[in-house]
């Protein structure tokens, strides 16, 4: 998917493809491939999206999500704080997963597991009908987000192989 992505829209002039596609290939692990190309859309997008505030917040989660498949971590919970600082934007779900994941790589575990627990509290497993009946973009939102708490769950808080319960 992201090979065919970054061959249709990876020269593209219009930034919030920019960001689209940069989501895609990053919300996981993406092929070595096509990691460098993923990481250029954006940087692309935080450096020439500054204009545009209401949507720099994505951008800022991109930019954290990119940083972190880079396995920048420091890096990507720098970004990833950015957005949390305007409460009740649609981005912080993913902002709270993504810095979930680089604080528990960075050995912040009560931090990831604090961030980890807003991130649930903002964007629970089943979409709120508040977001549901949103014809915007509330449900893209809660659904780039689902994702990335569902890797964050899964780094933080893995099922126990262990246990011998029915």
């Amino acid at each position: 998917m992201c090979d065919g992505l970054l061959a249709a829209y990876g020269s593209t002039t219009n930034i919030y493809v920019a960001d689209q596609v940069a989501k895609a290939c990053l919300l996981r692990p993406c092929p070595e491939k096509n990691l460098a190309e993923a990481c250029r859309l954006a940087d692309w997008t935080v450096t020439d999206g500054k204009e545009d505030r209401d949507a720099m917040p994505f951008f800022e989660v991109c930019k954290a999500l990119s940083e972190y498949r880079q396995g920048h971590y420091e890096q990507a919970a720098d970004w990833a704080q950015q957005p949390l600082k305007i409460p009740g934007n649609l981005s912080n779900g993913h902002a709270f997963a993504v810095l979930a994941m680089a604080d528990w790589q960075l050995g912040k575990q009560d931090e990831a597991r604090t961030a980890l627990a807003r991130g649930e509290e903002v964007a629970p497993r089943s979409m709120p009908a508040s977001i549901a009946e949103d014809p915007g973009d509330a449900w893209h939102a809660w659904l780039f987000a689902r994702v990335q708490l569902d890797e964050a769950n899964a780094l933080i808080q893995p099922k126990d192989q262990t246990s011998t319960a029915p």
